[in-house]
């Protein structure tokens, strides 16, 4: 295990598993596996083979199709010193586009399937595109370059990331925090080396990227569906391969229960599960936990700018219904007023600030957005102002309330959507629903799309009953299919509204 100290490159992760635990399970899928050893000759390998900078900024664009290579890529570009920017199959050439012309990578290593994908964009671009079918090797050459010191660069990822705003930005993720960050959630989240982890998250998509460094760290197995698959065969691909430990969205998470495919089979041979990118509902874990009470679910809150914030363990869920837990070790919080900026009392609102070892550098080439989001306390320490509302109760649990740029003003009071949403989501037969503000001529209404497989004629009036009379939305809209998700599996609110718009117009 590395001691807990400034890390300069997380590739020491991974020289340390290979050194300790060589004949480890590092990476598998349906097809193959890789020890650690082997994982880390072949990124050695890989890593001498690339152009040096020295001297300059060394950036990459990393655009390859999931999978192990991928990982190999990743840790060898780290291994020689890039700060490396992951894309996934999901990118739009404009995404691409947009990214490239804002990141000017000094190279871009793909195959040739992302290639053709993105010609359009890599065409018009000359940049140095290397293929990666042509750097990686086999096991008896890569052993040629086991004597391999890496390279120091602060910078270990550009993680591309349109947040609330749907403006890009590229976040600052230095291998430092990150390793702080992994080492929290493993200390709470008790990884070993018998554990196999299914990833099936976007790698571009932190989390997603960062179990390649939670394994590492607890020397346990990675698992990789290498083909195109369908997010209800994640069941069958858990108990066929013995998966003890499965990262998720809430909405990956309700779409598998209501589609049935969540049984006590599947619940057993798991572990744990883990929710990431948005609050997980507490009627969604009640019904988990009555699937199989034994399923350990851990609800975490975070953003990219300071990956890990909280986690909440699952024997202290029963007690702490709704909360996203304790900040995890090396991470401070405060809960301040929005007007005047003092820290609030216990059960009171306020935004949440974040300050630790956890907190990333800023945003690419933003010295104004960085300056505003991270801000130099007295002591000389940086804080986030993280823009999410939260409160904390007496124990320090931490409660998500809502975001500063999602409320709906009705009247003189200001509204938080998913406090209208969780009234609704306890009505029986709601399956889901998204609440945003719907402007009206001058006046701001609440608008509810709801998402239902059986609707009884008596719905609206149920509704009406349930909530209070300031929360009753003033448009519903009825559909009968899943939330529509981004690349990283948050529900998609702005294709949401478009929804409901698209039926007012």
């Amino acid at each position: 295990m590395v001691s807990n100290m400034d890390i300069e490159n997380l590739f020491i992760l991974l020289k340390c598993a290979s050194t300790e635990f060589g004949e480890n399970i590092a990476l598998k899928s349906e097809s193959r596996q890789l020890t650690y050893q082997q994982l880390y000759m072949q990124s050695v390998a890989v890593a001498n083979q690339l152009p040096q900078y020295e001297g300059t900024e060394a950036v990459a664009v990393l655009d390859m199709q999931r999978g192990l290579n991928y990982c190999i890529a990743v840790f060898a570009l780290l291994a020689a010193g890039y700060t490396v920017c992951p894309f996934d199959e999901s990118y739009t050439d404009i995404e691409v586009k947009a990214i490239v012309s804002q990141f000017k990578p000094s190279i871009i290593m793909c195959d040739r399937n992302t290639e053709k994908r993105h010609s359009c964009v890599y065409d018009i671009k000359e940049q140095y595109i290397i293929y990666a079918e042509d750097y990686l090797t086999n096991e008896d050459r890569s052993i040629i370059n086991s004597d391999f010191t890496f390279k120091i660069n602060e910078v270990a990822f550009m993680i591309a990331s349109s947040g609330s705003t749907g403006d890009l930005k590229l976040i600052e993720c230095t291998h430092s925090a990150i390793y702080y960050a992994i080492a929290g959630i493993n200390q709470r989240l008790c990884n070993s080396m018998d554990d196999c982890i299914l990833d099936c998250l976007p790698l571009s998509f932190d989390y997603g990227l960062y179990q390649l460094f939670i394994a590492a760290y607890a020397r346990c197995s990675l698992f990789f569906v290498e083909r195109p698959y369908h997010l209800l065969e994640i069941p069958q691909i858990v108990l066929k391969n013995k998966i003890t430990a499965f990262p998720a969205t809430p909405q990956w998470l309700l779409h598998l229960l209501n589609a049935g495919r969540i049984t006590p089979t599947f619940l057993r041979q798991l572990k744990y599960i883990s929710s990431t990118g948005d609050v997980l509902p507490v009627d969604v874990i009640d019904q988990y936990l009555n699937i199989n009470s034994n399923i350990k679910i851990y609800c975490m809150y975070g953003l990219t700018e300071c990956k890990r914030v909280s986690i909440l363990l699952p024997e202290e869920y029963n007690d702490h219904k709704g909360s996203v837990g304790k900040p995890i070790d090396g991470v401070s919080i405060r809960i301040v007023n929005q007007e005047n900026g003092d820290t609030v009392v216990s059960g009171e609102t306020g935004e949440l600030l974040v300050s630790g070892a956890t907190l990333m550098k800023g945003y690419y080439r933003d010295v104004d957005l960085t300056n505003r989001a991270y801000q130099m306390r007295e002591d000389g320490s940086r804080e986030l102002h993280t823009g999410d509302i939260f409160y904390q109760d007496e124990e320090g649990f931490l409660y998500f309330s809502h975001r500063t740029q999602q409320f709906i003003k009705v009247g003189d009071q200001r509204i938080s959507p998913r406090i209208i949403e969780e009234y609704i989501c306890a009505v029986e037969e709601v399956d889901d629903c998204a609440v945003f503000p719907y402007r009206k001529e001058s006046k701001e209404e609440i608008a509810c799309v709801i998402y239902c497989r059986n609707v009884s004629e008596d719905l609206y009036s149920r509704i009406k009953k349930r909530i209070p009379s300031r929360f009753i939305p003033d448009h519903i809209k009825l559909i009968g299919e899943p939330f529509p998700v981004t690349r990283n599996g948050k529900r998609n609110n702005k294709l949401i509204k478009n929804l409901f718009l698209a039926e007012m117009s």
